[in-house]
């Protein structure tokens, strides 16, 4: 007698499928329906025949897995089958194909048409299942459900790496609040080349602006480049930790090699985890000794990537400071069994990493606030900032809350760890254990304290070491990368290696389910992703920018100084010329100061106002109005209201009101009424 397991999986995926498609179908043609083009415009009726067509046959199909016609089906199927597996190595091509058609119609042209959840997990969905057809035919003989988390995590890193198209244009202006400032940053380097005079690079992510900052060392890169360089930072950089993980793992298997790399990259851009933040981890993932080499061999190898990755850590961020040598210490406790050594002794090197490491990074950012010439108060502002308790819960800044979201990401992965660690909790010594957890904690309360600072972004970026951390530690324990103790596991203990029939049910099923979980937890998180920018005509913007670029350079011959505060990029790209660079009061950075409070820095731009010393300010609309906790970046923008935007308006009055592109260009008023 044949099992029936099969065929009742496969309908059961053919009902989940027909159910999915009729939802899919619905909100589809809902739209057109309510404005009444559903039965009167043609690609509508071709719209509704088609997918009313799709569900009829997917419930013909399901019924015919009760009749006789089934063995027919299936024999066509295995011809399907049998046909693309002639193709060999070509399918993966198809299926990187059919993830960009996904990828192109949520994200291209056609996005508002399938900018419905349902619809577009329904398109997901299909993509998935008919990429487990590929990958098979592909010659990758694995499971039904290792090929459908293959095909998922696939499918969702090409769409994700397509979706950073989005980021890519021509247009000449910024296309979010700080999107082309960040050029003008990465410029700095090279400011006496670009601007004729030299001005101190940023205090703020001075990694990430060296980084940008490699396309200038070529003269006239346009600003579409500068994008196209950022996406790669983004992409390659994602790409290179998540391999270099893998390979630190010893995956052999090549499908799950590349699998697990699709997951680490998906799941470092949760947070995200910046690109110039994970430099530390690739020094370390590449250049941290394997437990092979002689021990003083890779004690000092160890020890100079910590100090090489800690130099970079003390440029970057001050809360990942500590960060390589947290890491160094988390994948010694995995490879270095206590073996009968005192803790001292045992933790002499991780000690020796932590002290060096900390002075290290400190001793960078001393250096290099000396050598940038910047203010050294304003490399501590973020001290100063408030902290805004009510965003761990859900708020309008950011709906889920830090807590809630944390937790939705952490926990499948937590459990996925408990779970696999438990056959080996008699067999690593509580140390190590300690040190693990202890690892995290420390990342985790960092990361949800700068999480709570104003200006924390609406995001889980600033929990970025921890999760890293997290997927690190993580990861070495699904893949039994841990060293036991010289006494080993006693035999038979671990219900994960016994023979399947004498497993113990309940932590099969749990792992995976937790398993599970954790693959769908950044699957999940990047399958509504919608970013539609939008930008008026060109014509249209480039007249505005007409507009602005003859006023501030008829300013400027006149002998004016020009201040802008936004879109200072146009001077870096040459877009407008003739005009002196006002180092000062770049938006990013006065939003900066606006938040912190910083007297010195404020009280000179205030004084300037007041002074009327730039002829035109150049920024984004200004408005008065005070919002309440209960309101988007409320604190923000109260800051900026109470610090930029009434200083401004008090001693200046817009000349050009160019809304189309989001440009005011003020000028002093005559007579400015008393201010406060």
């Amino acid at each position: 007698m044949h099992s029936t397991r099969p065929l009742n999986l496969i309908r059961f995926i053919m009902l989940g499928t027909l159910i999915l498609s009729i939802f899919a179908f619905i909100q589809f043609i809902s739209p057109a329906y309510r404005a009444g083009t559903l039965f009167t415009a043609l690609r509508w009726i071709l719209a509704f025949g088609s997918g009313l067509l799709g569900v009829v046959a997917g419930s013909a199909v399901l019924a015919a897995t009760w009749s006789p016609y089934w063995q027919q089906i299936q024999a066509a199927g295995r011809r399907v089958l049998l046909l693309l597996s002639g193709l060999g190595w070509v399918n993966l091509a198809l299926f990187v194909l059919l993830a960009s058609v996904y990828a192109f119609l949520t994200i291209g042209p056609y996005k508002h048409v399938f900018n419905n959840a349902i619809v577009r997990l329904f398109l997901y969905w299909l993509s998935v299942l008919a990429g487990c057809f590929l990958l098979y035919a592909a010659g990758l003989r694995r499971s039904f459900f290792e090929l459908l988390a293959c095909s998922a995590l696939f499918t969702m890193a090409v769409f994700r790496i397509a979706f950073y198209s989005t980021d890519l244009s021509t247009y000449p202006l910024s296309l979010s609040w700080s999107e082309a400032s960040r050029y003008y940053y990465a410029s700095l380097y090279f400011s006496e080349r670009i601007y004729g005079t030299a001005v101190p690079p940023t205090v703020l992510h001075p990694s990430r602006y060296l980084l940008q900052a490699v396309p200038f060392l070529i003269s006239g890169i346009p600003l579409w480049f500068h994008r196209l360089w950022q996406v790669f930072l983004w992409i390659a950089i994602t790409l290179l930790t998540s391999t270099l993980l893998a390979r630190r793992l010893e995956i052999e298997n090549r499908l799950r090699f590349w699998a697990f790399s699709a997951w680490a990259f998906l799941f470092l851009l949760i947070g995200p985890v910046y690109y110039h933040l994970q430099v530390p981890l690739i020094l370390i993932l590449w250049g941290f000794g394997h437990k092979e080499d002689p021990p003083q061999k890779r004690f000092l190898k160890s020890t100079a990537v910590v100090l090489i990755a800690s130099v970079w850590a003390g440029i970057s961020r001050i809360n990942w400071f500590p960060v390589p040598a947290m890491l160094a210490t988390a994948i010694y406790l995995l490879d270095e069994p206590v073996a009968g050594r005192s803790l001292v002794r045992y933790l002499t090197q991780p000690f020796i990493w932590a002290l060096a490491g900390l002075l290290t990074a400190f001793g960078a950012q001393a250096l290099y606030a000396v050598i940038s010439g910047n203010p050294l108060e304003q490399f501590t502002s973020s001290f100063t900032s408030d902290l805004l308790w009510y965003r761990l819960f859900p708020n309008p800044t950011y709906p889920p809350g830090i807590l809630l979201a944390s937790l939705l990401v952490m926990v499948p992965l937590l459990g996925l760890i408990a779970i696999r660690a438990l056959p080996y909790r008699h067999a690593v010594r509580p140390i190590r254990w300690l040190g693990w957890a202890g690892i995290l904690l420390v990342l985790y309360v960092g990361g949800v304290i700068v999480s709570m600072k104003i200006g924390g972004g609406s995001n889980l970026h600033n929990l970025d070491a921890y999760l890293a951390m997290l997927m690190i530690i993580g990861s070495a324990m699904v893949f039994d990368r841990i060293t036991l103790e010289p006494d080993g596991m006693p035999e038979g203990t671990d219900p994960a290696k016994q023979p399947a029939g004498n497993r113990n049910d309940l932590y099969t099923w749990a792992s995976r389910a937790a398993l599970a979980l954790t693959i769908l937890v950044p699957i999940l998180h990047f399958l509504p992703s919608r970013y539609f920018p939008a930008y008026p005509p060109p014509e249209q913007a480039q007249a505005s920018i007409k507009i602005m670029k003859d006023f501030i350079e008829d300013t400027a011959r006149d002998g004016g100084q020009v201040l802008m505060i936004a879109e200072r990029h146009l001077l870096t790209f040459g877009v407008i010329q003739g005009v002196e660079l006002v180092p000062d009061y770049e938006q990013v950075f006065l939003m900066e100061m606006a938040m912190a409070g910083n007297p010195a820095y404020l009280g000179k731009f205030h004084d300037d106002l007041k002074n009327q010393r730039f002829a035109v300010i150049v920024t984004e609309p200004l408005f008065t109005a005070i919002k309440g906790p209960m309101e988007s970046f409320g604190e923000e923008n109260n800051a900026w209201v109470n610090q930029v935007s009434r200083e401004i308006l008090c001693y200046y009055h817009p000349q050009k009101k160019l809304k189309d592109i989001r440009v005011y260009l003020y000028v002093p008023r005559a007579n400015p009424p008393k201010c406060p």
